[in-house]
């Protein structure tokens, strides 16, 4: 690639600028930073002219401006239609820019470029990641791949390298999960906005419609996924999380709320909830209307009855309750404050 300080940029060198934003946190676009010295280094451009053009490209940024963050103010014309021509075309772009970042790097396919660690750009091999090849893709697996890898680059920098649900924060343990699938929907497969960054378990979890996002970006678990407590370890991968919001990312990825609606009217249904796509606070005021109903019931109950969590209440207990009170639909099926309780109540309760 030609030696370009101080001439026009090149197509080539937007792409692997524009590639590059994507995968360098906000506040990481100086002159002095490792990455960025190599990248313009192999470039043939200096740091300065690099970082630069990171920054005119913040001040682009829609995430970033809804931040109150402005980034530089010399973002040029061409800086412009490169934005949006990079945005509205990632399907394509995407690939391209990541093929143009692993030559400057290597010329082996076997490999991909790692920027998640941040002293230094890394290579890793082609075969650690998992590349869903559909029936028309055969022919193109590397293609595919480098469409995969600025995908999972983008999501997992975007998050600071760190499960939105959770925070776990090992990289071989995250994934860049899609929010609508790989499969089914190619022109969002590479669109920053339609992925989470996500350990292996909330993805795999995510994927089969056994949690999901409400509107409020707050983790909601499915009946199906509860029926399947007490597990401790299973419980503490998930409970805690209920009903908090997740980490948002720092630029450009935050998730579209219509790819989300999808999400949660076609995958997690199917998972086993027949979720309304009700706000958390909205579940707060049904579980405490429901309680009180409970309560009502209870109070006015003739005989004893134990209540205790759903998994064998009855077998537990010396006195087992009717199952018009173990069954009432609109109960939480678990607590964890419940969880090692058996209360006895009598109808002088």
């Amino acid at each position: 690639m030609p030696k370009a300080p101080g001439v026009k940029w090149t197509r080539e060198h937007f792409l692997i600028a524009l590639n590059l934003y994507c995968k360098l946190p906000f506040g990481q676009f100086d002159r002095n930073n490792p990455l960025v010295i190599d990248v313009a280094s192999k470039m043939g451009r200096t740091p300065s002219s690099l970082a630069m053009k990171l920054s005119n490209f913040a001040s682009l940024d829609p995430v970033q401006r809804a931040r109150g963050i402005r980034g530089l103010s010399g973002a040029t014309k061409q800086d412009q239609i490169m934005w949006n021509e990079f945005h509205a075309h990632l399907d394509n772009l995407g690939s391209e820019s990541e093929q143009l970042l692993h030559d400057l790097f290597t010329k082996d396919d076997d490999h991909e470029e790692d920027f998640l660690q941040r002293d230094k750009v890394r290579l890793e091999l082609s075969s650690d990641l998992v590349a869903p090849v559909g029936p028309t893709e055969a022919n193109a697996s590397v293609k595919v791949r480098r469409g995969q890898q600025f995908f999972r680059q983008t999501i997992l920098n975007a998050y600071g390298v760190r499960c939105c649900i959770s925070g776990i924060n090992v990289p071989r343990l995250l994934v860049a999960s899609h929010i609508r699938p790989w499969r089914d929907f190619p022109k969002e497969r590479l669109d920053p906005r339609n992925g989470l960054c996500l350990s292996s378990l909330h993805d795999a979890a995510f994927d089969a419609g056994l949690i999901t996002l409400d509107k409020e970006m707050s983790l909601v678990l499915s009946k199906r996924l509860k029926s399947y407590f007490p597990q401790v370890a299973l419980e503490q991968s998930f409970v805690p999380f209920e009903g908090k919001p997740m980490r948002l990312p720092e630029k450009i990825a935050v998730p579209d709320d219509t790819l989300l609606r999808y999400h949660r009217e076609k995958i997690f249904k199917r998972g086993g909830s027949q979720y309304t796509a009700q706000s958390h606070s909205e579940r707060l005021s049904t579980r405490a209307t429901t309680w009180l109903n409970f309560n009502v019931q209870l109070r006015q109950a003739k005989e004893p009855y134990v209540v205790g969590r759903r998994s064998g209440a009855g077998s537990e207990c010396a006195d087992p309750a009717p199952a018009s009170i173990l069954n009432f639909r609109g109960l939480p099926p678990y607590s964890l404050k419940l969880r090692a309780i058996v209360l006895k109540v009598s109808s002088t309760y």
